[in-house]
């Protein structure tokens, strides 16, 4: 299976890879094709450089790397940014390439990302989902409820995101 591990800043560009690889192979349907095919993996490369050398207070990138040690996949967490979920802190995103989804490597780097939000005191973590989204079954497995929804415009186009709470992260 490989391994989890913090990210460095060297990997940026693994990072951004993934990034642009899972959306393109999680979201047609969901999100509009154009917005999809106009995805720059440079502008992900200049944004998770940034990201990695500033993580800001308590937040954390974890990467997980096949045996050979290429990224294949990444989580993102910290403090929450969206009080509606009630939760102290955050997943921001957490991605799989394809083929290394279904083999336990989403819920390591989901716990990496839980364990690192309580070192930081932070006890509860939240998780938006798009409502379509199947992959949110995931969580549900792992043991996330829904809590809340939200309605919102992303171009033209009316989608509703599902927030997930585990509200004890000490139970994961």
């Amino acid at each position: 299976m490989g391994s989890v591990r913090r990210a460095l800043l060297e990997d940026a560009a693994a990072i951004a890879a993934v990034h642009l690889a899972a959306w393109k192979t999680t979201y047609p349907g969901i999100l509009p094709e154009s917005f999809l095919a106009a995805q720059s993996l440079d502008e992900r490369i200049v944004t998770w450089r940034e990201r990695l050398a500033n993580p800001g207070p308590k937040s954390s990138v974890f990467v997980a790397c096949s045996r050979d040690g290429d990224v294949i996949g990444f989580a993102w967490g910290g403090p929450s940014r969206r009080p509606e979920a009630g939760c102290e802190g955050e997943l921001f995103s957490i991605y799989l390439l394809k083929e290394a989804q279904g083999q336990g490597i989403g819920a390591l780097l989901l716990k990496s990302v839980a364990k690192s939000l309580i070192e930081n005191e932070l006890r509860s973590m939240a998780v938006w989902v798009f409502a379509v989204n199947p992959a949110r079954h995931f969580y549900e497995a792992l043991g996330a409820r829904p809590v809340t929804e939200k309605k919102f415009d992303w171009g033209g186009e009316l989608l509703t995101e599902i927030a997930y709470v585990w509200p004890d992260l000490t139970a994961l």
